[in-house]
């Protein structure tokens, strides 16, 4: 079974190298997910499930995809972002 984590901030930097001075190469998105490759300290190679890039983050910008602290940030999400996006398409003039 493959370890996953779960972006938890807006976003957080994938790096080149296990260090914040490390290039950044991508980043993760909020509730973005990685499969974990590698462990060096406090930081985590991974690979992006959405894209498949491969860097370095932090393990304390993300957390286990079964942490419960990731399924309230999510559905706080849906609830406060989700029926703002679906009024502003309704209320923005249709693109034909």
């Amino acid at each position: 079974m493959k370890d996953v984590i779960v972006c938890h901030l807006a976003a957080t930097a994938l790096r080149g190298c296990p260090s914040h001075r490390g290039e950044m190469v991508s980043e993760l998105l909020f509730g973005e997910k990685a499969e974990v490759l590698q462990r060096e300290g406090v930081w985590l190679r991974v690979r992006a499930l959405g894209d498949g890039y491969e860097g370095w983050v932090d393990s304390g910008q993300v957390c286990g995809e079964d942490d419960n602290e990731v399924e309230l940030l999510l559905a706080r999400f849906r609830r406060l972002v989700c029926p703002a996006l679906l009024l502003r398409n309704q209320l923005s003039p249709k693109r034909v």
